[in-house]
């Protein structure tokens, strides 16, 4: 294609349209660099004018209209046909090409010429053999490893992603066994807790079965004995219990064998008891269960609506304030002469609890001694 020849001389009616409009063309072309009169580009040997348009004549004048300015026109493209080679035509007969033979790989790259592109600067070769050789002498840095001068991006960037997920992967990986290493020590840390607790725990059993052991001799060896022994075996089983296995006897509330065990063996010792005429009756006996029955706190002083009663207090009333209450039925306040409830009392007065001494009186003895006042 030709070249068009423009003119390079500055027209003063140039652009005399844009004094109508914002000129914003020129602006932006003023705002880079460009001086009014000198041509496009960095070095300004651009055009100078804009491509010019011009009316065409006729209807049929389209995109492949020839203009009149033979400056303007294009010229057709004109091929070089290879000589020596026939052109074809419908019907021409097909003769074999004698003069065409085979080329080698080798060959070709012997004599083919190659333009190297991929560098910052273009370089010719005289085949890709020559090529290689300048390739293989010319070496720089890539990140620590010797590499060819010339520049693969792809491969690059390529190698970038693929170092780029490797370490991605690693890093979790290692925060994956960083985790299980963890998850690891606390395994540990809590199976040593578990064995401690199993040691615990296997003491216990130990204990309780010893506990058990005792419980069944006593019940074995008791059989054949009088009320008398058998309260004293008693006494000494609890006294074995407490001082041995002090605190199983507090954690499992050894104290409620007593309904078992204590009750049935003083309920047939007091069965034969007139608390009138026998007044200490019993007083030992309930001091030894005192002892090893109720707390060592001072809760007997606290009112009874404010907590439950111990087994002590229990057994006292279930077995010992019946027998009480019996004796002061038959008891005639008449006979002033008769003290034998006021030493009852006397001898009992540091056995049983203070709320179960003021209610003996209130509920039994003073009643007793209003109903009496009242038949007068």
């Amino acid at each position: 294609m030709k070249e068009v020849d423009l003119p390079t001389q500055m027209d003063p009616n140039f652009a005399a349209w844009t004094k109508h409009t914002k000129g914003i063309g020129l602006k932006l072309l003023l705002k880079e660099g460009h001086e009014v009169g000198k041509g496009l580009g960095k070095d300004k040997t651009g055009i100078v004018y804009p491509l010019q348009a011009q009316l065409r004549e006729g209807k049929s004048t389209g995109l492949g209209y020839a203009a009149q300015d033979k400056s303007y026109q294009k010229e057709p493209l004109e091929l070089p046909k290879p000589q020596g080679i026939p052109s074809w035509k419908k019907g021409a007969s097909c003769e074999p090409l004698s003069h065409m033979h085979a080329v080698t790989y080798e060959q070709v790259q012997r004599q083919t010429k190659v333009i190297d592109m991929r560098g910052p600067q273009i370089r010719e070769f005289t085949n890709y053999h020559e090529m290689s050789k300048a390739i293989n002498h010319e070496t720089n840095d890539f990140d620590g490893v010797k590499m060819s001068s010339v520049s693969f991006p792809e491969l690059k960037h390529n190698l970038r992603l693929l170092v780029d997920i490797s370490c991605n992967d690693l890093g979790e990986i290692e925060s994956k066994i960083t985790m299980e290493e963890d998850s690891l020590y606390l395994l540990k840390e809590e199976m040593k807790k578990l064995q401690k607790f199993s040691l615990k725990e296997k003491e216990k059993l130990t204990k309780l079965i010893e506990i058990k052991n005792m419980i069944h001799q006593y019940e074995n060896s008791t059989k054949t004995l009088t009320e008398k022994l058998k309260l004293e075996k008693c006494v000494a089983l609890f006294h074995s219990l407490q001082n041995t296995y002090s605190r199983e006897f507090v954690a499992y509330d050894l104290t409620g064998l007593c309904s078992a065990l204590v009750y049935p063996l003083v309920q047939e010792h007091l069965a034969a008891w007139e608390p009138h005429e026998k007044p200490k009756y019993g007083v030992e006996m309930f001091l030894l269960w005192r002892e090893i029955l109720l707390p060592p706190t001072s809760v007997e002083e606290l009112a009874l609506h404010n907590r439950e009663m111990h087994d002590y207090e229990r057994m006292l009333w279930d077995l010992w304030l019946p027998r009480i209450r019996d004796s002061v039925d038959l008891w005639n306040p008449r006979d002033y002469k008769n003290n034998k409830i006021l030493k009852l009392f006397e001898k009992w007065r540091d056995v049983i609890p203070n709320w179960l001494f003021h209610y003996t009186l209130d509920h039994l003895v003073f009643s007793k001694l209003w109903r009496v006042l009242l038949n007068l």
